[in-house]
């Protein structure tokens, strides 16, 4: 199938016997045998969750005796009562243990599962390569996103990051990278004047290709603060734009006024504004090195699949691709592969 290039053209065919027929000749033989495996790990973790409920009470039952045993006896034989709390709640670990070696097996099939079928997948509505975070570039891919995010120059040290799937390819002509991230960064320098603040960011990373040619750093910002201003933010000149929307809207930071200005035309405000009030959420651009960068900060996890879905469920593989669209329309949206509409 040909690349799309209007995404309402890709949503429609998405319902069409097309897509049908497609997920039955081309995905449905991989998928199968990953289905097949799904179902035995489920079931063998049912099994083990059901073993496990008595033992639970079991463990519990010691740990009630304790707090009775805690109001009856004497002040000074207190201390040793609680370090046999302390010690048995250590044997209660086994719990959280157990949970979490069951969400790992979970996830270790879906991530199996995407990278058997994504790029497959993807052939339908584009030149898409994907990265599971289970890639053998992993690490390089894991140390580029995180550069890429340094260099927006949005944000101070960006710890604990990670990313679930990282999917590059071209929309339109224009190279295209996505990424579903989560990160902790820091806002404030940690001296006397501002505390340093651990801030969460979760959600997409979005960088395009744009037509515009520039040299400067522009960055964008929503104005509720939620991200904070960076140290490095601080060494650009806040950039006051004639929109009164906008500015309600935005903050803009860049080291060129005058290219600001020529990248950041009425049109494409009007467009950006468009896009905050589609997600309703924190949204953080920034332009460099004939790139624009998005953030775009929310709770949904894209392009989800679900061990407690069957594999075999058609709308699932559909609902990926419906995200991907919606990726493909920020673009449309913004114009950015238009050099004069911008």
């Amino acid at each position: 199938m040909k690349n799309k290039t209007i995404t309402s053209e890709i949503l429609e065919s998405l319902t069409s016997t097309d897509f049908e027929d497609f997920y039955k000749k081309k995905l449905l033989p991989i998928i199968a045998p990953i289905e097949n495996r799904r179902i035995q790990l489920i079931g063998q973790l049912n099994k083990s969750s059901e073993k496990m409920k008595p033992l639970i009470i079991v463990l519990f039952i010691p740990l009630i005796i304790l707090c009775f045993v805690a109001f009856i006896i004497p002040k000074e034989d207190l201390n040793l009562l609680v370090q046999a709390a302390f010690a048995y709640s250590l044997i209660l670990g086994i719990i959280p243990g157990y949970n979490m070696y069951t969400k790992q097996k979970k996830q270790n099939i879906v991530t199996n599962f995407k990278a058997a079928i994504f790029n497959l997948l993807f052939t339908y509505i584009g030149r898409l390569k994907y990265h599971s975070p289970k890639d053998v570039l992993h690490r390089n891919i894991n140390s580029l996103l995180r550069k890429k995010i340094k260099d927006t120059k949005f944000f101070n040290m960006v710890e604990a990051f990670s990313y679930d799937d990282y999917i590059v390819g071209k929309y339109n002509g224009l190279n295209l990278e996505i990424a579903d991230v989560e990160f902790q960064f820091s806002t404030g320098t940690g001296n006397r004047y501002k505390s340093k603040e651990e801030v969460f960011f979760k959600g997409l990373w979005l960088e395009v290709d744009i037509q515009k040619r520039f040299s400067s750093s522009i960055v964008i910002r929503s104005d509720e603060g939620m991200i904070g201003n960076s140290s490095s933010i601080k060494k650009l000149s806040r950039v006051y734009l004639e929109d009164p929307v906008f500015e309600r809207y935005f903050e803009v930071y860049s080291d060129n006024q005058v290219e600001a200005r020529y990248i950041l035309t009425t049109a494409f405000m009007e467009r950006l504004i468009n896009i905050k009030n589609e997600y309703n959420t924190e949204i953080f651009c920034a332009f460099n090195n004939g790139k624009m960068c998005m953030a775009i900060a929310n709770s949904k996890d894209w392009f989800t699949v679900s061990a407690e879905r069957t594999f075999l469920e058609m709308e699932m593989l559909r609902e990926v691709l419906v995200d991907i669209t919606k990726v493909f329309s920020i673009v449309d949206i913004l114009k950015v592969d238009d050099n004069i509409g911008m």
